[in-house]
Parts: structure tokens; C-alpha cells; sequence
């Protein structure tokens, strides 16, 4: 069980990190079809079952996350943008990580982890 110190840590690492990226959201490069910042905010309801897991994911987690995961190309720079965040959050659980996009039927093809090859997602 992660403490609740752990996850609010996480949640202010999370609220640091949109802040930053905000900041930041001017510099995207041409043809760039999803910021990451977007990204980030929808994944928010997610948080605590990256780091507990449990039986269900928040419905709120799971319609974000196909919302934002329709195309390979999505599904790729929504990949980016957690690899480039994760190692942010300290206590993140890759096997929950990947059980929340089993769960809400997002297919990847690829386990998920710190070195996750994102160009090579379906």
C-alpha cells in the first residue's frame, strides 16, 4: 500500500510538471498533433491506480485515456509524453501503469516500462 504523502508528492510532482509544460506549450513543433501538457491533465485520474492498483480504474481514467488514445500516432505521443514524465514520479508502478490501459481496453502491443520503445506502439 503507497502512503498518502506518496501520492500527494505525486500529484504535486504532476501539478509542477503541467505548470512547467504550460510554460512551455508555445515551442511545439510543426505538425506536432498532441501537446503534452493536454496529455497530462487527462492521465490526472489515473494517478492513484499507477501507484495502488485495485480491481477497477476511475471511469474518468479510462474515457480520458481512449479520448486521447484514438490513432497510432496518439497512442505514440501520449507514450512520449508519460516516458518523458514518469521518472518525475517516484513510486510510479509500470505494472499498474499497463493494467490500467488493459482494463480500459486500450491495446499498446508492448510492455510497459522505463524504456518503452513509444515508435513501436500500435
Amino acid at each position: 500500500m503507497v502512503s498518502t504523502s506518496k501520492i500527494t508528492s505525486a500529484a504535486i510532482y504532476l501539478c509542477c510538471f503541467i505548470v512547467l509544460m504550460l510554460s512551455f506549450a508555445s515551442l511545439k513543433s510543426e505538425g506536432q498533433q498532441l501537446l503534452c501538457t493536454p496529455v497530462l491533465d487527462s492521465i490526472t485520474p489515473c494517478i492513484d491506480y499507477a501507484f495502488t492498483g485495485g480491481q477497477t480504474v476511475p471511469q474518468q481514467c479510462c474515457e480520458n485515456i481512449k479520448k486521447i488514445s484514438t490513432t497510432k500516432e496518439d497512442r505514440q505521443q501520449v507514450c512520449q509524453c508519460a516516458k518523458n514524465f514518469a521518472p518525475m514520479v517516484p513510486g510510479l508502478n509500470y505494472e499498474n501503469v499497463g493494467n490500467i490501459l488493459k482494463k480500459c481496453g486500450v491495446d499498446v502491443s508492448l510492455k510497459i516500462s522505463p524504456d518503452i520503445d513509444c515508435a513501436k506502439l500500435n
